[in-house]
C-alpha cells in the first residue's frame, strides 16, 4: 500500500542533493569510505558506524540531517508573533563525519595503555581533512547548483565518543 502525501518541495530535494555532494567529495578528497553516507532522521546522530581502526574496515560514518527550522521573513532572524500562512522559512541543516578513533587498551590487572602519540595524530590528520571535505561539499554544492540561495554557515563542532571521533557542520539555508 503506498501512501500519499504532500512532500516538502525545498529542503528535502536540498539535502538528497547535499548528500550527493558530501559523499561525493568524500570520495573525490582520497578520504576513507565510510560504511554509510545517507540522510538519517533525528535529533542527533546515532554513533554505530565507525568501523573498524584496523586496515581494510570500512571508515566510518558521514550523514545530512535536518537539525532544526524556524520561520524567518528577514533571514537569518526567527520571525516572533503570528507567523501568516506560507511565511518563508529557514532550515538547519547539519552533515556530519565519524570515524573510528584508538581510545587505548586494557593492560594487566586494573591497567591501561593509552593510544599512541602516533594514531592521535593520525585522527586529527584525518578529522581535519573531513571537516575540510565538509566545508567544500557545502559550499560549492550551495553556491555552484544554486546561485539564487540564501544561507549562512555555521560551525564546525568535533565530535567524540563510544571510540568515534569527528564532527559536524550546519548550514541554515532560506526558501523565501
Amino acid at each position: 500500500m503506498t501512501i500519499k502525501f504532500r512532500e516538502d518541495d525545498f529542503v528535502y530535494p536540498l539535502m538528497v542533493e547535499l548528500t550527493g555532494c558530501l559523499c561525493g567529495e568524500i570520495e573525490r578528497s582520497g578520504l576513507p569510505e565510510p560504511c554509510q553516507c545517507s540522510i538519517i532522521p533525528g535529533s542527533e546522530a546515532v554513533l554505530d558506524y565507525c568501523g573498524e581502526c584496523d586496515p581494510g574496515g570500512c571508515g566510518g560514518q558521514a550523514w545530512v540531517r535536518m537539525a532544526g527550522a524556524y520561520p524567518s521573513q528577514r533571514f537569518p532572524s526567527l520571525d516572533e508573533g503570528v507567523v501568516p500562512c506560507g511565511s518563508p522559512m529557514a532550515y538547519i541543516i547539519e552533515i556530519g563525519i565519524a570515524r573510528c578513533v584508538d581510545v587505548g587498551d586494557a593492560s594487566g590487572i586494573g591497567g591501561f595503555t593509552p593510544p599512541s602519540v602516533e594514531s592521535q595524530v593520525a585522527a586529527v590528520r584525518v578529522q581535519t581533512a573531513d571537516m575540510a571535505a565538509m566545508r567544500r561539499a557545502l559550499t560549492c554544492c550551495l553556491t555552484e547548483n544554486h546561485d539564487d540561495l540564501t544561507y549562512t554557515l555555521g560551525q564546525y563542532v568535533p565530535i567524540a565518543g563510544g571510540g568515534c571521533n569527528g564532527g559536524t557542520w550546519t548550514v541554515t539555508v532560506w526558501s523565501a
